[in-house]
């Protein structure tokens, strides 16, 4: 039974420094995000998997590797990415919190 505890502390361990190095490279990537108004991570409401804004993202790295491309429209694609990260982070707080209100599974006796 130790073992087991040991275990599964260990494998919380490891999941917990996953998500860190998670946070870090997206931190890496996109540093004019920042830190969520509402607390969640940015890696939770998964922008990455959003079209929206991976396409964001290509702009934003076809800018920046543009030596010529004016700050304005650089500042302009980062505030794009900082809006649409905000409305993932939301969007992924009202499905949690739906999960949340939703009533506990009950299981039901059935008499014969």
């Amino acid at each position: 039974m130790k073992d087991r505890v040991a275990q599964l502390n260990s494998d919380a361990a490891r999941a917990g420094a996953a998500e860190v190095r998670a946070v870090a490279v997206l931190q890496a990537r996109y540093p004019f995000l920042g830190p969520t108004v509402t607390g969640e991570t940015l890696t939770a409401a998964g922008p990455e998997d959003d079209a929206v804004f991976v396409g964001l993202a290509a702009e934003h790295a076809a800018l920046k590797a543009t030596p010529t491309a004016p700050r304005q429209a650089l500042a302009f694609a980062e505030q794009q990415m900082r809006v649409r990260a905000c409305e993932l982070v939301a969007e992924h707080a009202r499905e949690e919190e739906a999960l949340r209100e939703r009533p506990p599974f009950r299981a039901r006796c059935l008499a014969a």
